[in-house]
């Protein structure tokens, strides 16, 4: 019997660069969405903000330091695309774009119905200081986080065309570093993490049965 990954694998002679350019995609959409979503939601009246704070926030000091693993799924999510992308066969590939993007756009829509306040920290880190003064940036925090949503879907992909243990165990651990650095840098709440992942697992979850 076949394997999932077996299943998935494409021939060499496929071209790779077509396949680039649709990741490369994502990552202009996502640019895209948030920049509509901090358009819309600046619009919105103040007590339509949520405040998804739980006990938990206020435990987790604010690690300055800690600013290179949030900015992780910026190599991260690119490494693991190539490594993967050229393994998938046309269906499974064509699966994998439709389904991310439909992350990307869903996670707006969700930061749209519910803009979450911001836990910023009084004093940001140095690598955020002009990042928080930008007028593209949102005052408040994405729930979902979609950081931790973009590395936990690449660490799907990953996982499902290298079904190794190694590939698997540093999936997860590159996804739990995102998530305590986003927390730490007190660039999302709790809530803002967990429901980026679950709707991550959600996505990896709905392309993988699709190419069962």
């Amino acid at each position: 019997m076949p394997t999932r990954t077996g299943a998935m694998r494409m021939s060499h002679a496929g071209s790779l660069f077509p396949r680039l350019l649709a990741v490369t995609g994502i990552g202009l959409l996502h640019v895209l969405v948030y920049f509509i979503v901090t358009r819309l939601t600046l619009l919105r009246p103040h007590d339509a903000f949520i405040d998804p704070h739980v006990a938990l926030d206020d435990q987790i000091p604010h690690l300055a330091w800690t600013w290179p693993a949030y900015w992780l799924p910026y190599a991260l999510v690119p490494l693991a695309a190539v490594a993967s992308i050229g393994r998938l066969d046309a269906r499974a590939f064509r699966r994998l774009i439709a389904v991310w993007a439909g992350m990307v756009l869903v996670g707006g829509v969700i930061q749209v119905v519910w803009p979450a306040v911001a836990p910023w920290p009084a004093v940001p880190a140095l690598s955020q200081r002009l990042y928080h003064e930008s007028a593209l940036i949102l005052p408040y925090a994405t729930l979902p986080s979609m950081h931790v949503a973009h590395v936990a879907m690449a660490a799907i992909v990953a996982a499902t065309v290298f079904p190794s243990l190694a590939v698997r165990v540093a999936g997860v651990a590159s996804t739990l570093l995102v998530a305590v650095a986003t927390l730490t840098l007190k660039e999302h709440l709790a809530l803002d993490a967990v429901s980026g992942l679950a709707l991550a697992s959600a996505a990896g979850l709905w392309w993988r049965r699709g190419v069962a």
